[in-house]
């Protein structure tokens, strides 16, 4: 076995971890009773810490350390000059946090999930504001632990999108305003009104939900190797290279769940329908088993392709 292949079987184990704690957070928001919730939390912080300690382990850094001078003789953009190169990176940010602060964040953030959930309907935010604080104060620990130059947030956009700052961002936003607000006035000025009145009515959740899986079909979306649910809010993830859920949510009089299902079809998830690494970065935690992973700021479906789908679909007939 060489040392490139004994990297992958550890990262393997690492990632089946990661993949089980996923569908125990994907069941929470989709079919878990309320009366699991506590358990749940359990769980989640568990298998947060074990997958957390087997990763940052004296172990990975050596396996690391052996494999790394395969880069030279790697093309850049192979999938396995890919996968060492964000393993090393990951390690070196995953090693800076405690495995006592992972776990106690993710039984946080199970708890959190499910107060919000029951208090989202009733709009009731003094029920969860002392939950998002605790989580706003984790998100603050992490920036202390991996550590910054300008602002705190750099640490953990970074983990998205590395090495892009929150000045970045800034200025990326400055630029967009500068086009976009004048366009949005000339538009306004012009004083045609658009009747859109069709977005408002209230349409069956089935008819909603056909419409959605035709459009999501047409960007691609194997139902054979996904599927789609309801949750709160929309979502997606996955745990393996053909095991993909995406989730959507159905208000009473909106055509909001056809836009939850198509941004999420297209989400950095649904990557492992498809061995296409057009796009993205591997994630070290998944790689030996699921591939690369799409980094966020991947496209999602354009509108023509949008435009294409809501013909062949007669919900808004």
């Amino acid at each position: 076995m060489n040392d490139l292949t004994k990297l992958r079987e550890h990262l393997a184990t690492i990632g089946d971890l990661h993949s089980a704690a996923a569908l125990l957070r994907w069941d929470q928001e989709t079919y878990m009773p309320p009366g699991g919730a506590g358990t749940r939390a359990h769980q989640l912080a568990t298998l947060s810490r074990l997958a957390h300690e087997r990763f940052t382990a004296p172990l990975t850094g050596s396996l690391l350390k052996e494999a790394e001078p395969l880069l030279s003789r790697l093309a850049p953009d192979s999938d396995d000059a890919a996968l060492l190169r964000e393993t090393r990176r990951d390690f070196d940010r995953a090693r800076k946090l405690p495995a006592e602060f992972v776990e106690e964040r993710a039984r946080a953030r199970s708890e959190s999930t499910e107060v919000w959930r029951t208090a989202r309907p009733a709009n009731d935010f003094p029920t969860f504001r002392p939950h998002l604080a605790r989580m706003v104060e984790f998100a603050r620990r992490a920036a202390g632990y991996l550590g910054y130059t300008h602002h705190p947030y750099d640490a953990l956009l970074d983990e998205y999108e590395p090495e892009t700052t929150t000045r970045d961002v800034a200025a990326l936003f400055d630029r967009l305003r500068e086009v976009t607000v004048p366009l949005v006035r000339a538009i306004g000025a012009r004083g045609e009104a658009v009747d859109a009145r069709f977005l408002d009515r209230e349409y069956p959740e089935e008819q909603v939900r056909g419409c959605a899986l035709s459009i999501i079909r047409s960007f691609g979306f194997d139902t054979a190797r996904g599927r789609m649910d309801t949750s709160a809010h929309p979502f997606s993830t996955g745990f393996g290279r053909g095991d993909v859920r995406i989730t959507t949510r159905y208000p009473r009089r909106s055509l909001g769940a056809l836009f939850g299902a198509f941004h999420e079809s297209a989400a950095p998830a649904t990557a492992s329908m498809s061995p296409s690494r057009a796009c993205g970065r591997i994630s070290s935690a998944g790689a030996a088993r699921s591939g690369s992973t799409p980094s966020p700021g991947c496209g999602r479906p354009s509108r023509h392709t949008w435009v294409r789908s809501m013909r062949t679909c007669s919900i808004a007939r």
